[in-house]
Parts: C-alpha cells; sequence; structure tokens
C-alpha cells in the first residue's frame, strides 16, 4: 500500500533558517552603519533586502524574525534620537510601522511560495518513485512470464522432434506454436518498453518488408482461433512493400486481427486488407461484431481501456497506438453498434521486388 508523507520542515532546516535570518540581519546593520554617513537618510535601505532573503532561504518565521530584527536596529542606531530603542518623530514612528507591515506580508508571501516550491519538488519525486515502481512491475512480470513461455516452448520443440516424418499438418501445429510462444515473450518486453515512450524508450527501426509475409504471418498465427469460431478471416494483399519495423507491425496487426476475431460471434467474418495507394500502403482490419458504442471511442486508445475487464490489462490498443504513432503515423477507428469495427492506418511505401497480389480466404475447419 503506498504510503503519503506529510511535509514538515526538520528541526535542523528551521534553525539553519533562524540562523540566516539573523545573519542577513546582522550583515545590513553592519553595512548601513559603514555607509550612513555617505547616503542620504533611508534606515529601511539595506533591511528590505535582509527581509527578502531571510524569508526566501528561511520561510515565514525567520522572515518575521528579519522584520523585527530590522525595526530595533533602525530604531537603535538610524532613527533619532538614536542610541536607545526610541523615535522621537510620528512620521518615523509610522515609516517604522510601515516597514514591519511590509516585512510581514513579505515574509508571508515567500514563505508561502516556498512551501509551494516545496510541494512541487516532492510530487515530482513522488511521480518518479511511482514511475519506479510501475517499470519494476512491468519487469517483474516479463521477468515471471518468461519461464513458462520458456517450458512451453522447449515442450513443443522436443514434441516436433518425435513427430513421424509425413505428417505435414502436425508439424505446421507445432511451428505454430512455437512462433507464439516467441510472440508472446516479445510482446511481453514490447509492453515494457511501451511504457516508456515518454522516455523515447520505444525504439522503431524501419526497413522495406513485403506486406505478403506481414499478412501471411500476422493471420497465421490468428487462424486458429477463427477457426475455433468458425469465423471467415480473409486476407487481402497487393503485393506491395512498406517501410516499417516489421516486428513491431506485426505486433499491431496481430493485436487488432485478434482483437476482431475475439469479439467477432461465430460465423462472423474477419478481414485484413494492405493496399498501395499514393505512395503509402493503407492497412486496414474489419470485422462483423457488435461494435464499439460511440461514447467510448474517444478513449478507446487509452491505455488500460478495454470492452472485457475480464480479459486483459487493457493494454492491447494503446500499445498498438503506441507503436503506430512511433512510425510517424496515427490509428484511426470507425464503429457503430451492430455495424462492425473497422481499424486503420498507414505506412510509407517501399519500392522493392515482392510477389503477385494475393487474395486468400481461410475459412471454417
Amino acid at each position: 500500500m503506498a504510503r503519503t508523507r506529510t511535509l514538515q520542515p526538520s528541526w535542523k532546516s528551521e534553525w539553519v533558517g533562524y540562523g540566516l535570518s539573523v545573519l542577513f540581519t546582522a550583515g545590513a546593520y553592519l553595512a548601513q552603519r559603514a555607509i550612513w554617513s555617505y547616503i542620504p537618510p533611508s534606515p529601511q535601505l539595506l533591511f528590505y533586502p535582509a527581509v527578502f532573503l531571510a524569508g526566501r532561504f528561511g520561510g515565514f518565521g525567520p522572515g518575521l524574525v528579519a522584520t523585527l530584527l530590522s525595526a530595533l536596529g533602525m530604531a537603535q542606531a538610524f532613527l533619532p534620537p538614536g542610541g536607545v530603542l526610541a523615535v522621537d518623530a510620528p512620521e518615523d514612528a509610522l515609516d517604522l510601522a510601515i516597514f514591519m507591515g511590509v516585512g510581514s506580508g513579505m515574509s508571508w508571501a515567500l514563505g508561502r511560495l516556498r512551501g509551494a516550491l516545496a510541494f512541487e519538488r516532492e510530487v515530482a519525486r513522488n511521480a518518479t518513485l511511482a514511475k519506479k515502481a510501475t517499470d519494476e512491475t512491468w519487469e517483474m512480470m516479463a521477468h515471471d512470464l518468461r519461464g513458462p513461455l520458456n517450458v512451453i516452448t522447449l515442450s513443443s520443440e522436443a514434441l516436433g522432434r518425435r513427430l513421424h516424418d509425413g505428417e505435414p499438418d502436425v508439424e505446421r501445429v507445432i511451428g505454430a506454436i512455437q512462433r507464439s510462444t516467441k510472440r508472446a515473450r516479445e510482446l511481453v518486453q514490447d509492453a515494457v518498453e511501451a511504457m516508456r515512450l515518454e522516455e523515447g524508450g520505444l525504439v522503431v527501426q524501419p526497413a522495406p518488408c513485403p506486406v505478403a509475409s506481414l499478412a501471411e504471418e500476422a493471420s497465421d498465427a490468428i487462424a486458429p482461433l477463427a477457426q475455433k469460431k468458425r469465423i471467415v478471416l480473409e486476407i487481402d494483399h497487393d503485393g506491395g512493400a512498406t517501410l516499417c519495423d516489421r516486428k513491431r507491425i506485426l505486433q499491431v496487426l496481430t493485436n487488432l486481427l485478434g482483437n476482431a476475431v475475439k469479439f467477432t460471434p461465430e460465423g462472423g467474418r474477419v478481414s485484413l486488407e494492405l493496399a498501395s495507394r499514393a505512395g503509402k500502403v493503407c492497412v486496414a482490419v474489419t470485422d462483423t461484431g457488435p461494435g464499439i458504442p460511440e461514447d467510448q471511442l474517444a478513449s478507446l486508445f487509452s491505455r488500460y481501456w478495454t470492452r472485457d475487464r475480464s480479459s486483459g490489462f487493457g493494454l492491447g490498443l494503446w500499445i498498438a497506438s503506441t507503436i503506430v504513432e512511433a512510425h510517424g503515423e496515427k490509428l484511426q477507428v470507425s464503429s457503430a453498434v451492430g455495424r462492425g469495427s473497422r481499424f486503420s492506418f498507414e505506412l510509407p511505401r517501399a519500392e522493392v521486388a515482392v510477389r503477385a497480389p494475393v487474395v486468400r480466404t481461410t475459412s471454417p475447419a
């Protein structure tokens, strides 16, 4: 449980503040005595700076002490009759009262400002500690999840070695398990990195990539789930190529496809389209699911948003949006209740040799 800490100055800092108030006032007194015969009569000349410095470095209490000591010093040495703590002229008494009023107000204002600055520093410190704790939590989660994922990977590899030749379907399933496990392990680390985007911690390394490989690998990862729910999975691409961080964009595609299949009822349809238009590769994932209410669209890409609280932390769309923005683009959504959803974004087109256009439909088993 988080603990709150009340801002209380230590007794050492308080004594330092009062000591500074005495030091500043004494310095002002001695300096004014030294130059008194060379300046027009102005008893407050150097005492105002002393009060200001005492209030600035010590707060209200030390500033008030400096004000009182300064008033006593003026009455004793710089106001007639001089040499005693007395004031003869009414106008001098009025000036002394005004000084004490202004000095007290200055000390109060500087004390409040000093407290506000200390509170701001404490808030910033607490925010830094909270962020560090969050990062440590994600690091621990990533570490703990790598263990079972590694077991799954090693077990599937051992199972694959024991298979007899001539069973391509089973080998393909084993391969899919291994790829998915590896991707899950990467996703955990990607989530940690995405949390650090504001600090420049999310790094993308764009390189030319055929859209065919993106489409096929993303659809292969989702196909078993689609077949289990008897959902038609359509893949449509024109054989172009894009300039992107392949691993990151695969993460976006598998996230969007996974959400689409997850929320689309049995017998529905999910499609992935990658088409080249005007120097861009337009990517879109469309489903025939229930759609998203209009009042939720604005917060759709916020951290921890999810349609189903039992299904996870709600980081998927936020991470996907973060990755797309790191590529200099923006993840868009259009949806209506009962009409399905469409998520889309653009990537730069790359001019490289690619395979011919493909339209592929994966039907339920």
